[in-house]
Formats: structure tokens, sequence, C-alpha cells
């Protein structure tokens, strides 16, 4: 009886190693294509209003904001849209407005020691925001969720065991 020859299993690479986003490897352009499919299905379907909006935060929280990416593993975009859905829900659950919430800001940030992010909300955000007439007021709810968050971060800590 003769067994078979084996041949080495060719490397490959491995599914978790990141790829750089750059234009030169072929990614950027189909994330471009991919973004243009998106913006003409939704203006096909009459879905072409404008979810981008711009989000004014202190720069009093330049470290909450990165403590909270950091520990959640999210862009500073994507935190911002994550705080404003967890004050939409935050704000649902206790059957509350959200201007009525405790830590609602209501100097409207207007001074200049802000910085200001561009984020894309998703849909689902957008529309609540919109139905609740709180799209001229996302800073002060992102604001108010980054806290809410950071709370909830503070807490899990608090709950941690650091004995050996």
């Amino acid at each position: 009886m003769s067994t078979p020859d084996l041949k080495p299993i060719p490397p490959t690479t491995s599914p978790t190693k990141s790829i750089p986003l750059d234009e030169g490897n072929g990614i950027y352009e189909r994330g471009r294509r991919i973004a243009d499919r998106e913006r003409e299905f939704r203006a096909a379907n009459g879905d072409s209003q404008e979810t981008t909006v711009s989000v004014k935060i202190p720069r009093s929280m330049q470290t909450k904001v990165r403590t909270l990416s950091d520990f959640l593993d999210l862009s500073a975009k994507n935190l911002l849209n994550s705080s404003l859905k967890c004050v939409i829900s935050y704000a649902k659950i206790k059957k509350i407005e959200i201007q009525q919430m405790d830590g609602y800001p209501k100097d409207k940030l207007s001074g200049t020691n802000n910085f200001t992010q561009t984020v894309e909300l998703s849909r689902n955000v957008f529309d609540e925001l919109n139905q609740q007439n709180l799209l001229s007021d996302v800073s002060e709810c992102a604001v108010l969720g980054l806290e809410l968050l950071y709370q909830g971060y503070q807490g899990v800590l608090g709950q941690i065991d650091c004995k050996n």
C-alpha cells in the first residue's frame, strides 16, 4: 500500500490582518464605488435626504472622546453616532424629552472652544432626530450621549475587580 504524496498547504493571508485603505491597493476604489452606488440607490428610492451633520464638541471633552473611542474600539465619527443613538434610546426608555434630561447642554455650544466633527448619521438616528425636531440640536444631543456613555464606562470600571 502506498501513501499519497503530501503537498504543503500554501500560506494565506490572515483574515484578521488589517489591510491599509490607501488608494494603491484597490480597496479604496471599491469603497468609493460602494458608497456611490448607495447614494444612487437612496436617490432612486426617494431617500435622497442627506444624513451628514456637523457636530460641535467642547474641547474639554476630548479626553472623554478618546477614552471612549479606545474602550469601545470606535472611530470618533462612529462614537458620535452611537452617542446619539444612546441618548435617543435613553429618552425613550425614561419617556422624557431629550431637552429635559439632566446634563442637557443649555448654552448651545456657541463658544469657540469646540471642535467640529462631520458625521454621517445612520438612517435610524437621523430619522429619530428629525421626528423630534432635534437636528438643529444635534451637538447638544451628542454631548449628552457622550456623557451617558462615559458614565457607563466609569460604571464598568467600578465593577471590575482588580484584586489578584
